[in-house]
């Protein structure tokens, strides 16, 4: 479940980069290339870094990205951030599942 919430994340980072790449910016006209490259590659790769690290079961590189596109969400959050708060969430509900994931003994399993 973890890794598919991380790949919807890594989902939606593309298409809010990919529609914003595409919207003129409030008086400002079309967004540069390095503006592009900015609104696409940091969210992206911090959602696709916290997607490998879900399948890899790496937990502590998984929080690592997954607060990594959460300062970006907050740092920006005045103008663009509020577009990834959505994939932030979805690495956060990855990151619950994660933890619930883990291996517990059951009661069938009693020491002797």
């Amino acid at each position: 479940m973890a890794f598919g919430l991380s790949a919807a994340a890594v989902a939606w980072c593309l298409f809010v980069g990919l529609l914003m790449s595409a919207t003129p910016m409030m008086g400002w006209g079309r967004p540069s290339v390095g503006q592009i490259l900015g609104m696409i590659s940091v969210p992206t790769l911090a959602a696709a870094g916290a997607t490998w690290a879900s399948y890899r079961r790496r937990h502590i590189a998984f929080v690592v990205m997954a607060g990594l596109l959460g300062l970006f969400t907050y740092v920006t959050g005045f103008s663009i951030g509020g577009a990834f708060l959505p994939a932030f969430g979805l690495l956060v509900w990855a990151g619950i599942a994660i933890i619930g994931n883990g291996t517990r003994p059951s009661s069938a399993d009693t020491a002797d």
